[in-house]
């Protein structure tokens, strides 16, 4: 898909979105002030310059799986609710055929200037997401977290 493409498919994405959120009399009201051309295109460079630096780390074979849905039944059958779900963010298996997940998180600020307690939030999420990965056969070598900059 080109750069273009990939621009109009996330302008119309959003348009619709918003439009389906808001309705067409309040969108329009506001249309292009939340996501204008220049914000959609910085998001693109992020996503090109994240894709190179993957693709340095873990080879230029690697493949790319987003947003995979992992899920399992409880052992507590009385539990309520009774399955445990979740969406990694980004699977990355590298040339070697090994896996890696990652979990975005937007914030103004680093990841390292996070709480102690959002922090552990977070790490007790990723090691969920690990679990549920094992459970389908799959298994990773690191998990790491990246924060997407607003």
């Amino acid at each position: 898909m080109s750069r273009d493409e990939i621009f109009n498919k996330i302008k119309s994405t959003i348009d619709k979105d918003l439009e389906e959120e808001f309705g067409s009399s309040k969108y329009k009201q506001f249309k292009g002030t939340l996501f204008n051309d220049d914000i959609i295109n910085q998001a693109i460079a992020y996503a090109d310059d994240l894709k190179s630096r993957f693709r340095k780390k873990y080879g230029e074979k690697c493949e790319f799986y987003p947003e995979i849905s992992v899920s399992s039944k409880l052992a507590d059958p009385n539990a309520k609710p009774d399955t445990l779900l979740g969406i990694v963010d980004l699977l990355v298996v590298d040339e070697r055929g090994q896996i890696h997940y990652f979990d975005y998180k937007t914030s103004p600020k680093p990841y390292d200037k996070f709480n102690d307690v959002k922090k552990k939030a977070y790490q007790y999420q990723l090691g969920m997401y690990g679990k549920l990965l094992k459970r389908y056969g799959l298994n990773y070598r690191k998990s790491d977290i990246s924060i997407l900059p607003i």
